[in-house]
């Protein structure tokens, strides 16, 4: 499973070949932890045709905010040029 950051969140993700799922998250929220093995599973499981990934909110306020991520856990999906939040 891929793990955004700031320094790279507009190569991994915007400007990405194929689609691109965020998981917006935080290491203290328990509904995250929860999520996390179902992420892994599905990053697996989608190998090579989505590239699938966590986004700590709390290392990376700024993107978190500059795409309205008001609660975790959120997820976002980027795909041709479009932006999906939900």
């Amino acid at each position: 499973m891929k793990h955004f950051d700031g320094p790279t969140f507009e190569a991994d993700v915007l400007q990405a070949s194929n689609p691109v799922v965020v998981d917006f998250y935080a290491d203290w929220c328990g509904p995250c932890r929860m999520m996390s093995p179902v992420v892994e599973q599905l990053a697996d499981e989608y190998a090579g045709k989505v590239t699938i990934g966590q986004l700590d909110v709390d290392v990376n306020q700024e993107i978190a905010i500059r795409y309205g991520i008001m609660g975790i856990p959120r997820w976002a999906s980027s795909a041709t040029g479009s932006w999906w939040t939900g």
